[in-house]
C-alpha cells in the first residue's frame, strides 16, 4: 500500500509555479464548512465540477483544491484528483491547448519527482477529449520507495486560464480507475 504522505509529497511537487492560482468551493453559509459535494468554480468562474459525494467529493486544504473517490467506490483506495489553474490571457474556452504547454508542465512532474522514485512518461502528451473538454493527456508513473503510483495529467483552456488534473492511482489499480478518471473529466463544465 502506498503511504499518503508519499504520494501527497508527490502531489506537491506536481503544481509548477506557474500553476499556483488555483479554483475554490462555493461559499457555504457562514460558520460551516463547504460539504464534500460541494461545486468547485474556476478563476472567474472559468469551470465548474460538480462532486456527486456518491462516488467523488470535494477536499479542500490551505494549499490544494480537488476531488477523491470515496471508499464506497474505489475500495479505500488513494485515489484522487488535484485541480490546478493558472492565468494565460491568450487561453479562450474549447480553443486547443499546445504540446509544448502540457510538454513544459509535464517535465516539471518528471523533474520534481521525489528522489526515493523514478518518474517517467508511460503515454506522453496528445491531444484528446474528455466530454466536451479538449486537452492534452499524458500518462506517466512513478516508482521506487514506498511503491507504484500512476498518474494521468490533463490540461485544458478555459476563458483567459490553464486548467490541469493530476490524477493519481496506485499503479496496480490504474486499469480500473482510469475510466472514473475520464467520466470525471469530462463532468468538468468549461462555462467561459
Amino acid at each position: 500500500m502506498v503511504r499518503v504522505s508519499a504520494a501527497l509529497s508527490i502531489l506537491a511537487l506536481l503544481g509548477s509555479p506557474a500553476l499556483a492560482q488555483g479554483p475554490s468551493a462555493q461559499s457555504a453559509p457562514a460558520g460551516q464548512a463547504p460539504g464534500l459535494a460541494t461545486e468547485i468554480v474556476g478563476p472567474q468562474g472559468s469551470f465548474k465540477l460538480q462532486p456527486d459525494g456518491v462516488n467523488w467529493e470535494r477536499f479542500q486544504t490551505v494549499r490544494s483544491i480537488g476531488v477523491r473517490c470515496t471508499d464506497k467506490a474505489c475500495g479505500g483506495e488513494r485515489v484522487f484528483c488535484m485541480i490546478q489553474v493558472r492565468g494565460a490571457e491568450d487561453a479562450r474556452a474549447g480553443q486547443p491547448t499546445s504540446r509544448e504547454s502540457a510538454e513544459e508542465f509535464g517535465a516539471g512532474v518528471v523533474r520534481n519527482s521525489p528522489k526515493e522514485m523514478t518518474a517517467g512518461y508511460v503515454a506522453p502528451f496528445a491531444e484528446k477529449s474528455f466530454g466536451p473538454n479538449l486537452g492534452q493527456w499524458a500518462e506517466l508513473k512513478a516508482e521506487g520507495e514506498p511503491g507504484s503510483l500512476r498518474f494521468g495529467l490533463f490540461l485544458a483552456k478555459a476563458e483567459k486560464h490553464m486548467v490541469a488534473f493530476n490524477c493519481v492511482s496506485p499503479g496496480a489499480k490504474w486499469d480500473e480507475n482510469k475510466p472514473k478518471f475520464e467520466t470525471l473529466i469530462g463532468s468538468l463544465q468549461i462555462t467561459r
